[in-house]
């Protein structure tokens, strides 16, 4: 997964041909109409984009943005179209990192809703996008379904859904775009280890550090210090968990594991938290937990076998961290 770069062709603008040509490859129109859009894209005349997942120098997936695919409803727009991943790259989440580096760029630009039209059913609703009509395709005997990105829900929110949108269990997981990339596997791995129906929206964050960290404290590792961002991404995840009849549970790794131990100190919201190797090494976070009770009845802790043999000294206590969490949570009596 390491090998794959995302872009937008703003930032590699000396590929256009070759991505103009990959796309009329795959999708038989003429190369010239992607030169057109393309070309209005990069001199700033829309900003409806491009968007293409390499492999090196290979073009291995791409979509792009544009008023209409070449349908009747011209009042559903713009549209994301040409989704194409390369067959030996395919079911390695490249198509929803796509989709999510597009629809984020949209939102930022405030050009929302987006639109598709596709003969797929159940592929693009694990994104977070809903079906929302049959439209009459340009020269197509048959009609096609329309689906929607925007409005109430967890795409509202940036969301990626997947599982079973209508399962009473809920998991919330924060997630950055490595474990993007690995949540189809992660998923697969759930069902097979449970015989409960569940939905798990993965939920992007942007700058750990920053978005995960509940209180500011100095740089760790590296330069960049933590800026104490996490209320405001509880917030975010809140709006996620207003189902009443929903059972929630909020669940992450690393800085994510930490933010899903203080979430549930902060709500009631959640049944339990999962923080797989937790970054309990955090500065002054055991002693928040003495001083404080969670305000739900489990939570599970993992440690990883060499986390505790990092060189950086404040890393390496995360080992003891843990058992001084564990011990706390369970005269919390926490399960």
């Amino acid at each position: 997964m390491s090998g794959y770069s995302y872009v937008t062709l703003r930032e590699r603008p000396e590929i256009i041909t070759d991505a103009a040509l990959w796309f009329s490859d795959k999708w038989g129109v003429p190369v010239e109409a992607y030169l057109d859009c393309m070309e209005a894209y990069l001199e700033g005349r829309t900003e409806l984009g491009w968007y293409l997942c390499l492999e090196g120098e290979r073009i291995v997936g791409g979509l792009g943005v544009i008023e209409n695919d070449f349908h009747d409803r011209k009042d559903l727009t713009p549209n994301v179209c040409a989704v194409y991943v390369e067959e030996d790259c395919r079911r390695q989440g490249i198509a929803g990192r796509l989709l999510d580096l597009a629809a984020r760029e949209m939102r930022r630009r405030g050009i929302w809703p987006l639109y598709l039209v596709t003969d797929h059913v159940g592929f693009y609703e694990r994104y977070g996008w809903e079906f929302l009509c049959m439209v009459q395709g340009d020269g197509e005997p048959e009609m096609t379904r329309m689906y929607r990105l925007g409005g109430a829900g967890p795409e509202a929110e940036g969301a990626l859904s997947y599982g079973d949108p209508d399962a009473g269990t809920v998991l919330i997981q924060p997630v950055d775009g490595h474990d993007l990339a690995g949540m189809e596997n992660e998923v697969k791995w759930i069902r097979e280890h449970s015989q409960k129906p569940f939905r798990l929206l993965a939920v992007p964050v942007e700058n750990w550090n920053t978005d995960l960290s509940p209180w500011e404290a100095p740089a760790v590792f590296g330069n960049e210090a933590f800026s104490g961002g996490a209320a405001r991404t509880l917030e975010k995840v809140r709006r996620l968990c207003e189902d009443g009849s929903k059972t929630y549970v909020i669940g992450g790794y690393s800085l994510a594991g930490l933010f899903a131990l203080w979430a549930v100190y902060q709500t009631d919201r959640f049944r339990g938290a999962a923080a797989a190797s937790a970054s309990l090494w955090f500065p002054g976070f055991t002693d928040f937990m003495e001083e404080d009770a969670p305000r739900c009845g489990a939570v599970y802790l993992s440690l990883g076998d060499r986390e505790e043999k990092a060189k950086n000294p404040v890393m390496a206590s995360v080992g003891d961290r843990t058992r001084e969490a564990y011990a706390c949570l369970r005269e919390q009596g926490v399960t």
